[in-house]
């Protein structure tokens, strides 16, 4: 299951940087890639903070947890790539099937989010083009 999940996010990230290069040609790329990235960025901080938490939870008793459905929004808010990312290196959530398989449902959701998006965005890039 854990390899479909880690699958799904990396296509969620070519997804996400095909939306990125078409903002580009739209002008705004600058900010499309910032946005991507700081949006992946906070999500994988946050998927570490809690791993750290959770092993510190078990050596020294529990301490605050980062909830799990804020994990799953900031997925859903981009974040699916970086989430895939820390089921990976520091194996975050990796044993835990009712996790995993709420992050596929996101991550497809997301997916299709993209897929219209990038459809959206190639009909208003094709409209710009005509001249008229």
């Amino acid at each position: 299951m854990l390899c479909w999940c880690i699958l799904l996010g990396l296509s969620v990230l070519a997804l996400e940087g095909t939306i990125g290069y078409f903002a580009w040609k739209l002008e705004y790329g600058a900010l499309a890639v910032t946005i991507v990235a700081s949006v992946n960025g906070f999500t994988y901080l946050m998927n570490v903070i809690d791993k750290c938490c959770a092993c510190a939870c078990e050596r020294d008793g529990c301490v605050l947890r980062v909830p799990e459905c804020v994990l799953h929004l900031l997925s859903f808010a981009g974040g699916a790539p970086a989430t895939a990312l820390a089921m990976l290196i520091p194996c975050h959530k990796s044993a835990k099937t009712s996790y995993q398989d709420c992050f596929c449902v996101v991550a497809c959701v997301l997916a299709l989010v993209l897929v219209a998006g990038v459809a959206a965005i190639e009909i208003i890039y094709a409209e710009q083009c005509i001249p008229g």
